[in-house]
């Protein structure tokens, strides 16, 4: 409540002065209040009741029939989703690195880019699709290694 509706509220209260200032007695402050206050119509208030408790059972109808997701299984759903494609385009430097090295013309390093990126694209659409998300590569994360097929790499 603020300041302009609780001094609408006590417009009519009982107040005394007490110097320059305007004091209300609490009881009388709860008393005006209160007499200014909705009464409850009992029926009103058990027909909404009753009407919260019929959308609910809507609700919890539509979840058992699965028209309805829940918040949370949507967040989750996506955050896997998410999780899974950044997994595995984090994963792909590391894989494709040697063979782009290897990769003796323009065209054929764009072709082994191109063909891991739409692997990668497919996977991810299919683990959607069925709500499978695949293992993360190399044990979930990155590793750095100074061989690769028993070959030396790096410095």
């Amino acid at each position: 409540m603020d300041r302009r509706k609780l001094a609408q509220l006590l417009i009519d209260c009982p107040s005394y002065q007490k110097g320059k200032y305007t004091c209300y007695r609490l009881r009388d402050v709860f008393d005006h209040i209160t007499a200014k206050g909705e009464k409850l119509d009992p029926a009103q208030e058990s027909a909404k009741l009753n009407q919260a408790r019929r959308t609910k059972v809507e609700i919890e109808t539509l979840i058992i029939k699965g028209e309805l997701c829940r918040t949370e299984d949507v967040a989750d759903k996506w955050f896997n989703h998410i999780t899974a494609c950044k997994t595995r385009l984090l994963a792909m430097p590391t894989k494709l690195a040697y063979q782009v090295v290897s990769a003796t013309e323009y065209g054929e390093a764009e072709k082994i880019i191109k063909d891991a990126v739409y692997e990668a694209l497919e996977e991810l659409s299919t683990s959607a699709a069925n709500g499978s998300y695949p293992e993360p590569e190399h044990g979930g994360g990155m590793e750095s290694t100074t061989e690769l097929d028993g070959i030396a790499v790096g410095g």
